[in-house]
């Protein structure tokens, strides 16, 4: 090859070259045109108010506080105490069974917490505390050590069942609110 036809080459190179950056240059200035605009659009929306967000209801929460509604429907001293029955004849060891199926109840609903409101949530505890503590109260007041006598009186006697009555309606409410 003669130095003139690698002259024209380098030449030709060199403007390959340099049309190449000017085409790719308008491609690179789209881009930044594209990112500006988009940049834009977030901050306009950043600083517009956003709209409330409303909770709706999924069919998990609709579930969730229908598993609430059957726990306090089972929790319930009346119900607890028809459907768990004496172990023994002695009061203390009744007490404690039907104390810990009150909690195991609970435990077993606790991942529902993260469906309802917290309201909701706080009645539920506090009902289940109400009960633990009734039969605790109904213990400690029923003379002898006799598991039935403990079972009739806590039948008749049962100041946790307005707080029950409240629970419900509180879940009602929530789930009417929802829907």
């Amino acid at each position: 090859m003669d130095i003139v036809t690698v002259l024209w080459m380098f030449a030709a190179l060199i403007v390959l070259v340099v049309v190449y950056y000017f085409i790719n240059r308008k491609g690179i200035q789209a881009d930044e045109m594209k990112e500006k605009r988009l940049q834009e659009r977030f901050n306009q929306s950043m600083n517009m108010p956003q709209p409330p967000v409303t909770r709706k209801s999924s069919p998990q929460v609709l579930q969730a506080y229908e598993r609430l509604m059957i726990l306090i429907d089972r929790i319930s001293v009346q119900k607890l105490v028809q459907r768990v029955q004496p172990i023994s004849t002695d009061k203390k060891d009744y007490a404690d069974f039907l104390m810990k199926h009150v909690e195991q109840e609970f435990d077993f609903n606790t991942s529902q917490e993260l469906y309802v409101s917290k309201e909701a949530w706080s009645v539920i505890t506090a009902a289940k505390n109400a009960v633990i503590q009734d039969i605790l109260k109904t213990t400690l007041h029923t003379e002898g050590d006799n598991a039935y006598d403990l079972q009739r009186n806590l039948l008749t006697n049962n100041s946790s069942q307005a707080l029950i009555s409240l629970v419900k309606s509180q879940l009602k409410d929530d789930v009417s609110n929802l829907v």
